[in-house]
């Protein structure tokens, strides 16, 4: 015999003694349990063919669905000149030439306003306090409720410089949080590396001029206008009269000899030219 219940059932067969042992009934039982041994192997191999079909297939629409959920990213650019672009959320945002912003629009306003910057961009948000709006660049990570600031990452080589115009920022390093506030006024640095951004004194009175298209100034020392101006206009401004003070408003789109000639005229001083 093939198997040990078949050596089994032979050794009883021959051991048989009449009246304690029925012969057809113990061949019938044997019969039947080798049978419901097969079935049960048979019902067991089609459960798991059936589960692992369910589990291919579940694989498989998993995998399309992850596929499907995949937001492109929306790019917007600068090329030669300054561009203003407004967001989904009706915020603003002005780029520096060169400069460039990516965001998902599909998951922009889930719970974050999330945008990437490359290069320097001036942002104007609009206010709402369930979603705050990130900006994030190569070193650092701005978060805001609503306000208006520059993130910098063009003028400096290794740092990212932030400067607040309205309202209040969060500044920390990358994919971090914490770092430290700024308001109104209030710029800082953070260096490729560095484990917290930095407080600092703006280069000019008006970084963001070349964004918001005006020079402000209050009590602010001749020296420092003449200084501003001459950078942004891309020509050498000088004065006997330095510490004399200006407090003053001038459109960018003046030109600086009307607002050379404005000064004169306030301060009643001269103002030299190269």
């Amino acid at each position: 015999m093939k198997s040990s219940e078949e050596k089994s059932l032979r050794y009883v067969l021959r051991h048989y003694k009449p009246g304690t042992f029925d012969t057809r009934r113990a061949i019938r039982k044997f019969e039947l349990r080798r049978q419901g041994h097969t079935l049960h192997r048979t019902i067991l191999m089609w459960v798991l063919g059936v589960a692992a079909i369910a589990l291919f297939v579940y694989g498989l629409y998993g995998w399309f669905s992850t596929a499907e959920k995949v937001e492109p990213w929306t790019q917007l650019t600068a090329a030669n000149h300054t561009e203003t672009y407004v967001l989904p959320d009706s915020s603003r945002v002005t780029l520096y030439p060169e400069s460039t912003l990516r965001y998902q629009k599909g998951k922009f306003g889930r719970r974050e306003r999330s945008v990437l910057v490359s290069g320097k961009a001036y942002f104007r948000v609009n206010p709402d306090p369930a979603c705050p709006f990130r900006v994030t660049g190569r070193y650092g990570t701005v978060r805001v409720l609503g306000t208006a600031f520059e993130f910098d990452e063009m003028s400096r080589e290794g740092e990212t410089v932030v400067y607040v115009t309205e309202g209040r920022v969060a500044f920390a390093v990358k994919e971090t949080f914490g770092g430290i506030f700024l308001y109104p006024g209030m710029a800082a640095s953070l260096k490729d590396g560095a484990g917290m951004p930095e407080e600092m004194y703006p280069d000019v009175p008006n970084p963001a001029a070349w964004a918001t298209g005006t020079f402000v100034y209050e009590n602010t020392p001749l020296e420092e206008v003449l200084r501003e101006l001459s950078a942004y206009y891309g020509v050498r401004l000088s004065s006997e009269d330095t510490g004399k003070m200006l407090t003053a408003e001038f459109d960018t789109d003046e030109g600086v000899d009307g607002i050379v000639a404005l000064i004169e005229q306030s301060l009643g001083t001269h103002i030299n030219k190269e």
